[in-house]
């Protein structure tokens, strides 16, 4: 079997499931403000604190270090590709024909993919007006004023939201971490069509998706079903007015891998369940397939210890490709969020949303283990900025992390940014994900 062996260039800007609905309880120190330092800054553990100690693992066990692609080439936009910046076979070969779905197994049940995990994060506080977005969305198609996530943009900001963003990938995180709607991944039909579920309503949104990429393609705001019950949508650059039964791409018109399915985010109605910053599924994947590969935690980790220093100045996105490599997992990308996409789909596990505490350190659900990985976020543009592969936990319950560029020496509680380095916004929250043994 084919790994992917990414890896692209030397990124130094910040760019833009499980099978079970069963949610593990988090540890009672996270309920507990009065764990000890819980509201300092002081990460210092007492004398007394006995840390395990890393793995000593024998030189010839050491983790082979995974050879770089070379010739690099570094393109600010992800769209704007050229030889040397895509993604690799194991002989520095890149190949076109169908590639990721090789690997992937038909599964007939649907998977929770994200949950809110912090008690503490609430719903945007606006409400939308679909029939103003979508009146808009009617009305401008055609203006041939922008591309098409700053369109569905401008249709939000119609609907009196001020969710936007100039790339769908990032419009997509920022819809899901609202808490005003769930996501999920839809089935794309034979003829390329797209059925809705049910529940479907004019203005919600949905985007062409490439799993191979973890890149959400092209947005879309749906404006009702044609006579067959296929979406109808308004969109612009490949622009639709909304009158006939929108038909997907066959293939992603970056890496020409198959689309499969399409990304689907509905907004609660009046009389539906919203969000309650309670423990709510943010993210659902609905789609019959998941990745054909064993996640080997053990030596994901073990690679992550012994070449920290692989992450220097890339916020660790190469270095978890890396480590999630040497843990046999096919899932790598040199942007943080892409990669985190690819998780999703992957349904390898389930990602959990958990609070940042005041003096930066992150309670670690009962469930985690080392191996696992985090992504730091930023609410502000709507991206994972960060990454790193999980070492445990201290006898606070709080993580600890293999990082470099946060020096870390998995053995400290781990301490989140307080700012994102891009845009200075406050980080309040991580998102961790586990993956299922």
């Amino acid at each position: 079997m084919k790994k992917i062996l990414a890896l692209l260039s030397v990124i130094s800007v910040i760019l833009t499931g499980c099978e079970s609905t069963y949610l593990p309880p988090l540890p009672s120190s996270t309920a507990n403000e009065s764990v000890p330092d819980a509201g300092t800054d002081d990460l210092s553990l007492p004398e007394t604190a006995e840390f395990s100690e890393p793995s000593e693992l024998t030189p010839e066990y050491k983790p082979q270090r995974l050879p770089p692609v070379d010739n690099y080439e570094y393109v600010a936009d992800i769209h704007e590709w050229v030889d040397g910046n895509r993604l690799y076979n194991g002989d520095g070969t890149y190949d076109f024909d169908e590639r990721y779905f090789s690997e992937f197994v038909d599964v007939e049940t649907s998977a929770v993919l994200w949950r809110n995990y912090n008690d503490n994060k609430k719903a945007l506080d606006e409400k939308y007006d679909p029939e103003a977005a979508v009146a808009f969305a009617k009305a401008h198609w055609d203006d041939d004023l922008d591309l098409c996530a700053p369109f569905i943009s401008r249709c939000l900001r119609a609907g009196e939201l001020s969710i936007s963003s100039e790339s769908s990938t990032s419009l997509c995180l920022k819809l899901i971490n609202s808490g005003l709607g769930f996501g999920q991944f839809i089935p794309i039909n034979d003829d390329k069509t797209v059925t809705l579920p049910d529940y479907a309503s004019e203005g919600d949104i949905i985007q062409t998706y490439c799993p191979y990429e973890g890149l959400m393609l092209h947005s879309l705001i749906f404006v009702g079903n044609d006579e067959n019950g296929h979406m109808r949508v308004c969109c612009h650059n490949y622009k639709n007015s909304g009158t006939y039964a929108f038909h997907t791409d066959r293939l992603c018109y970056d890496c020409s891998t198959p689309l499969k399915d399409v990304f689907y985010f509905h907004f609660y109605g009046e009389d539906e369940e919203v969000f309650t910053g309670s423990k709510d599924v943010m993210l659902f994947e609905n789609s019959g397939y998941k990745l054909d590969e064993t996640y080997d935690r053990r030596s994901a980790a073990d690679y992550a210890e012994f070449y920290p220093e692989d992450g220097i100045g890339e916020y660790g996105a190469r270095h978890l490709t890396d480590c999630f490599l040497a843990g046999g997992v096919s899932v790598g990308y040199p942007f943080q969020s892409a990669m985190f996409m690819q998780l999703l789909k992957s349904r390898l596990g389930s990602a959990y949303t958990l609070r940042v505490n005041q003096n930066r350190t992150v309670y670690l659900p009962d469930f985690a283990e080392e191996g696992d990985a985090c992504f730091i976020y930023c609410p502000e543009d709507g991206i994972m900025f960060s990454s790193f592969i999980v070492s445990g936990r201290d006898e606070n319950e709080r993580m600890k992390a293999h990082s470099y560029d946060l020096l870390n020496n998995g053995r400290a509680a781990f301490k989140v940014d307080s700012i994102c380095p891009g845009c200075e916004c406050e980080i309040e929250e991580v998102v961790f994900y586990h993956f299922d043994d």
